[in-house]
């Protein structure tokens, strides 16, 4: 395992005064993202990367940025090349990531606090600490576990409906943990009715990651949320008080369905690393598979359109995310290398409608009955499980896959080297940045728009 880095996640309980501090930062951190993107929206490359440092610098002084004292200057640096990274992540063709975009001010709030030396961790007990957060004094954390704060790097603070929460970063030495496997390979098919299938026959299952009565408020919510935001747009005015207690309520409810769904693909991850040597799984564009459908139009009626499924797609495109199938092969990747254990990805197409004995296509007679067709097979005629016939020709593709001359992934792929787009105009020098600054002007243009919305 070339990397060492790992993150850990742990809640923190500020004092009200402390919340309150973490609040400014966190709005002070969303307004300078929102004046970077409009700055450059205008500018783009043509002054220059380091303009845009300068520019935070020189701001701190000037005392139309009152707001800005609020945030700290290395947290300040850092949310510029957070969006500079969001812009690099855009341009790289093997990431999914689109475009920046401004942030509305109930976007989940977030501060970095890049260097660890500000810590100073001190222990209150077994299970609490104290760490000091800049212009936020020491706040009170609890550790679910251990952390060598030796190795930690820097952290991040952010809040979701539940409250705030630290995650820090260490790098460490490879992380290797010897296992004995109880098996040399196993397919998984990941699915909705069935969320994992194994080759072996065993099946992870899961109840609903909200109870019928968290659904239930949360339609409710939801349904409270529109009316108040049609009012708004109606009177133009900004949001309320009451408007911003049914988003955090709904932020509660749909934070505690995110906690359940990773306790959920954690606890069968580490199962599945622990007891298998070489893991095998599709390769599933989840982008694709949860598009939504596409309209149809009448070929004999121009301007009426067909029905195309469009509720059911939707449906099923919920529940396909609801099942974090993107999650649960980033877990089981580090776990894996860190359990010594191998993953590799398969071709999806037909691994569903193929026979695991005779390799050829059979029937897929409903959801969770597959047949095979060929009279040569001594499975002919006999109704097997769908999901584990899937499982078990994932199993074999996987199989002969790592046993050809093809490297297999035993960790996450190395992030792709981007280079920066050429500007298409020379550099220009920088405007001046003081008094009537390029910034500032953006500043009172936006605002009204993006930082009091």
């Amino acid at each position: 395992m070339e990397s060492g880095r790992r993150n850990y996640r742990f809640r923190v309980y500020p004092t009200p005064g402390q919340a309150a501090a973490l609040e400014r930062q966190g709005h002070a951190a969303r307004a300078l993202w929102n004046l970077l993107h409009a700055a450059w929206e205008a500018n783009g490359f043509r002054v220059g990367l380091d303009w845009y440092t300068q520019e935070i610098k020189n701001i701190r002084k000037d005392a139309e940025y009152i707001w800005f004292a609020d945030l700290p200057a290395q947290a300040a640096q850092a949310v510029w090349k957070d969006y500079f990274q969001a812009w690099r992540n855009c341009w790289n063709p093997e990431h999914p990531a689109k475009a920046p975009v401004f942030k509305k001010r109930h976007t989940r709030m977030g501060v970095d606090i890049p260097q660890a030396s500000h810590f100073k961790p001190t222990r209150i007990n077994d299970k609490y600490i104290t760490v000091n957060v800049p212009l936020a004094g020491k706040i009170r954390v609890r550790l679910h576990r251990k952390v060598d704060f030796t190795q930690v790097t820097g952290a991040h603070l952010n809040r979701d409906g539940l409250g705030w929460h630290i995650t820090l970063r260490t790098k460490t030495g490879p992380i290797i943990k010897p296992t004995a496997h109880k098996r040399a390979a196993i397919g998984i098919d990941r699915g909705v009715t069935v969320p994992l299938a194994l080759s072996d026959g065993t099946n992870f299952w899961h109840p609903d990651f909200t109870t019928a009565t968290e659904r239930t408020t949360l339609l409710r919510l939801e349904r409270r949320l529109a009316r108040q935001e049609t009012r708004r747009k109606k009177t133009n005015a900004r949001t309320s008080n009451r408007q911003r207690r049914t988003r955090e309520a709904i932020s509660a409810i749909n934070s505690r369905q995110t906690r359940r769904r990773k306790d959920f693909l954690d606890t069968a991850s580490r199962k599945i690393t622990t007891d298998y040597a070489l893991v095998v799984l599709e390769e599933l564009d989840i982008g694709n598979l949860t598009a939504r459908a596409k309209p149809k139009p009448d070929p004999k009626k121009p301007g009426v359109w067909l029905p195309n499924n469009a509720a059911a797609k939707t449906g099923l495109n919920r529940s396909i995310l609801n099942e974090g199938w993107g999650g649960f092969r980033r877990m089981i990747t580090y776990k894996a290398a860190e359990h010594g254990g191998q993953i590799v990805t398969v071709d999806a197409r037909y691994t569903s409608q193929t026979c695991a004995n005779c390799r050829t296509r059979g029937i897929r007679e409903s959801q969770a009955k597959f047949r095979c067709t060929t009279s040569t097979c001594h499975m002919f005629g006999i109704t097997v499980n769908a999901d584990t016939n899937a499982a078990e020709e994932i199993e074999t593709r996987g199989t002969e896959l790592a046993s050809s001359d093809t490297t297999v992934a035993t960790a996450p792929p190395a992030p792709t080297t981007v280079s920066i787009p050429p500007a298409k105009v020379p550099i220009e020098s920088p405007p001046s940045v003081i008094g009537n600054s390029h910034l500032h002007q953006l500043h009172l243009e936006v605002h009204e728009r993006y930082l009091r919305h």
